[in-house]
């Protein structure tokens, strides 16, 4: 049983999937991101910060529906809705920028990221409510009914994009190089 699995592999491998190598060196673009705006600016603020792009994208959605000129009525700005506090926390001299509005909106979630230990809800709650109300609450999502629907609403989002992103790079993330080690082990018995 074992060596027809390894046999399949085997085949695989020579029929031009894919090796671990190529895997780690051009990771596919999913479908969906191509058309969407500032793509190119979420792309590359995800691979400086370590932020998956998903993320930034469906905050990006929710926060200004990828309107730059963004407004709220509390006074948060531009596509990722920077707070004045933020921007200038972040070095973001113009918050209208997208570019520099991307770049910042990544750096204050990686922060978060690293705060809350990758908890997505919990930097969720921390982007909406701030990271001081999330502490406050013994870092559990704080009970307001804003908060819980931003979480809720921001995490279906980044689902769908997580799932369209991971069905687009399937064939990339197949690793042959250790089953065709395991063929090579099998054979030497």
């Amino acid at each position: 049983m074992a060596w027809r699995f390894a046999f399949f592999l085997c085949l695989s491998a020579c029929s031009g999937l894919a090796l671990a190598e190529d895997a780690v060196a051009a990771p596919a673009t999913p479908a969906w991101d191509e058309g969407t705006p500032y793509a190119a600016q979420v792309r590359a603020a995800a691979r400086l910060t370590n932020v998956q792009p998903e993320l930034l994208h469906a905050i990006i959605k929710l926060e200004s529906n990828y309107r730059a000129a963004a407004r709220s009525p509390a006074g948060a700005v531009g596509l990722m809705q920077l707070s004045a506090h933020a921007a200038k926390r972040y070095d973001v001299k113009d918050r209208l920028d997208p570019q520099q509005n991307i770049h910042g909106g990544a750096r204050y979630l990686r922060d978060l990221l690293d705060l809350f230990k990758e908890n997505i809800s919990l930097v969720l709650a921390a982007y909406n409510a701030g990271e001081h109300a999330v502490a406050r609450y013994g870092n559990r999502i704080p009970p307001f009914s804003e908060t819980r629907a931003y979480v809720q609403r921001v995490t279906a989002l980044y689902n769908k994009f997580s799932g369209a992103s991971r069905a687009a790079s399937l064939p990339a993330e197949i690793d042959i190089v250790p089953a065709v080690e395991a063929i090579t082990h099998i054979e030497s018995w």
